[in-house]
């Protein structure tokens, strides 16, 4: 059904948005400016759409100036929603205060704490040993 709500088309001025918010999100974890996540997260291809499908979103973009919060979105074409946390706060901290404010709107969700890989894909070289056997060679 997700799927089924997108339009055919979108504007240039969309997909524009939606390039300048992705670099911008880049941006802001290589120079670790947590002040331009939320605005990072904003989206103008699928949200508009899907966001309605989604109970949890807007509740949980709400919380974006609460201590600990840095932004949301739908998490591919949902019902999931990404909650950027603050890393100077505890996140165990921050999953209970999102979990008793969405109480208290009546919303349920499960809360999974998770962590964003620092290094990036590595390249792999394979050498091999004579006998079509293949190894990998040490990457620094």
């Amino acid at each position: 059904h997700a799927r089924s709500v997108l339009p055919p088309s979108y504007s240039r001025a969309d997909a524009v948005s939606n390039l300048q918010c992705s670099m911008l999100l880049t941006a802001a974890f290589l120079e670790g400016r947590a002040d331009w996540i939320r605005l990072a997260l904003h989206d103008r291809i699928h949200e508009p759409y899907r966001g309605p499908l989604c109970p949890l979103l807007a509740p949980l973009r709400a919380m974006y100036s609460e201590k600990g919060v840095l932004g949301a979105a739908l998490s591919g074409s949902g019902p999931s929603v990404l909650v950027v946390l603050d890393p100077e706060c505890d996140a165990v901290e921050t999953r209970a205060r999102i979990s008793a404010y969405l109480r208290e709107e009546g919303l349920e969700a499960e809360l999974i704490l998770t962590s964003m890989e620092s290094h990036g894909a590595r390249d792999r070289r394979w050498i091999s040993t004579g006998s079509d056997r293949r190894v990998p060679i040490p990457l620094p």
